[in-house]
Formats: structure tokens, sequence, C-alpha cells
């Protein structure tokens, strides 16, 4: 599976953010600019929670009530959108291709 984009949407400090992925893609920034907040974005849209803490406050961004993760992947020769929201009252959101999963 490859990711080949990824949204964030007032996830951690960012309030509109995208990444696209190529082959080989380098994240580099200053201390404090947002690098490991991308790769929890990734984990978070993989695994539902980050790997930092269960909590949902500190990864929504400061005065937002929710954060959403988006990214498009390719598996097995097909592309499909993947989509993850949480707010602060604990609703989540996922979807696959546009259609609502059930939460676990």
């Amino acid at each position: 599976m490859q990711i080949t984009e990824i949204t964030l949407t007032n996830f951690r400090k960012f309030s509109n953010f995208k990444i696209n992925f190529n082959k080989i893609t380098v994240i580099i920034g200053e201390n404090g600019s947002g690098k490991t907040s991308i790769l929890e974005s990734i984990y978070t849209l993989s695994r539902g929670h980050s790997f930092n803490t269960r909590q949902i406050t500190p990864l929504v961004k400061i005065q937002e009530t929710k954060f959403i993760l988006f990214a498009k992947i390719n598996s097995d020769n097909k592309s499909h959108n993947i989509g993850l929201a949480k707010s602060l009252n604990n609703d989540t959101i996922r979807k696959l291709d546009q259609k609502k999963l059930s939460s676990h």
C-alpha cells in the first residue's frame, strides 16, 4: 500500500495542510515545524488513535472542535480515498471511498 497524498485539517498545529508523496519523499524542517505531526497523522489515520496519546484534545488545533485526516492510497493497482474525522465530543467518522465505515 502506498500513500500518494495526505491532507490534515485542524490537526495539531495545521489548519489546512496537504502533502503529495512520491516514490521517495523527505520531510525536513526546523524544530517544531510539524514533521512529527505529519507522521502522527498517518499513524492516526491508519490506527484510529495517535502514537502519542489516546486523548483527542491534544490532536485538535487550538480553538477548533474537530480534526479531519484524508489520504489517497494505492493498493493492488487500485486507488482509494480514506478519511477520519474526530471531534472533541468523541464523535468519530471513518470513510473509505466516500462510504462510512462502522466503528469498532
